[in-house]
């Protein structure tokens, strides 16, 4: 399933890619310390096409079992911690996966709504990264037909 909005790629394997899942089980180590209640159900590792995203996490969160809380690991290693979706917790959809094409996110999460019918919304999130180096982003959300 295509998410909207995204190209998918793909990815060639070589023999660095022992030295990014260390950087990756880093950064993946960092955020578990930094925020505990989180579980971390799926990872994008970014190369030097996709800054500033070094790396997105998708968390679940222990509480309430959402996982609609994204962590963006940026080019200067602060981790960003990014919650969508409203009062319904939302479950991603990994199936679907993150996709990372440039600056850009995406991914998709599952809502049930109170009649228990469900809705999948595709996120498409843009990381830009100002002059004085913070790092911000715009969402743009489509709900599935």
């Amino acid at each position: 399933m295509m998410i909207y909005g995204c190209q998918s790629k793909e990815v060639e394997k070589n023999e660095n890619e022992v030295t990014t899942d260390t950087i990756s089980e880093k950064f993946e180590n960092q955020i578990l310390q930094e925020y505990p209640n989180f579980n971390i159900l799926d990872t994008q590792k970014g190369t030097s096409d996709n800054a500033p995203i070094q790396l997105v996490a998708i968390g679940e969160n222990k509480d309430d079992g959402s996982s609609q809380t994204l962590f963006i690991v940026d080019d200067n290693d602060v981790i960003h911690q990014v919650t969508l979706g409203d009062e319904r917790n939302g479950k991603y959809r990994k199936e679907d996966g993150i996709v990372l094409d440039k600056n850009v996110a995406c991914f998709s999460m599952e809502y049930v709504n109170s009649d228990n019918s469900k809705e999948i919304h595709d996120f498409k999130l843009t990381f830009i990264k100002d002059d004085n180096q913070n790092v911000t982003y715009t969402n743009d959300e489509t709900i599935r037909e």
